[in-house]
């Protein structure tokens, strides 16, 4: 995989907590929370917090989430 460092990306994480150092949700829907880090070459530069607000619907949450 080619990496492009002058580009900057987003990416949403599902996440067991409000930190960087929690743990990985294992499901994405159902998760407590989603970390959204921004990063620029290569190396994370921001980061905010989120609590997924469709946790606990009872059906479909994996579409809400999104």
């Amino acid at each position: 995989m080619k990496i492009y460092p002058e580009r900057n990306r987003r990416i949403a994480v599902s996440s067991t907590g409000k930190s960087l150092k929690s743990k990985m949700a294992e499901v994405f829907g159902r998760c407590p929370y989603f970390i959204i880090v921004e990063i620029e070459n290569n190396k994370i530069v921001r980061s905010e917090t989120t609590k997924n607000a469709v946790a606990n619907q009872m059906g479909g949450a994996g579409i809400a989430a999104a």
